[in-house]
């Protein structure tokens, strides 16, 4: 049993480790890359509650005011450019024949 072991830890520790700094599959390939920061400790320490306070307890109201801005902005996945007020209305009350960033003439994706 002993040999077995070793044997296979010498396999498992002389395996190929995969290159994937040559991996593109999951890449973003942007000029628009932003540095991430983890703010201070006390952050951390105080938890989500501490630092931007308690959910909502009516959380489709609060949905709908987090998606009450019309200001546009570009997704980064499809260079799609639209606004949290249409993407709420797109989802909730959708129009009839009211074509919404990213559709298709006519509807559908």
């Amino acid at each position: 049993l002993q040999r077995e072991l070793e044997a296979q830890h010498d396999i498992f520790h002389s395996a190929s480790v995969p290159d994937f700094k040559n991996n593109t599959k999951y890449a973003v390939i942007t000029d628009n890359l932003r540095e991430a920061g983890f703010g201070e400790l006390s952050w951390f320490k105080a938890g989500l509650d501490g630092t931007i306070g308690l959910p909502d307890i009516n959380i489709l109201q609060a949905m709908e005011r987090e998606h009450e801005s019309t200001e546009n902005f570009r997704s980064g996945n499809y260079g799609i450019e639209t606004n949290p007020r249409l993407e709420w209305l797109f989802v909730r009350r959708p129009e009839v024949g009211k074509v919404y960033p990213g559709e298709k003439e006519g509807g559908g994706g």
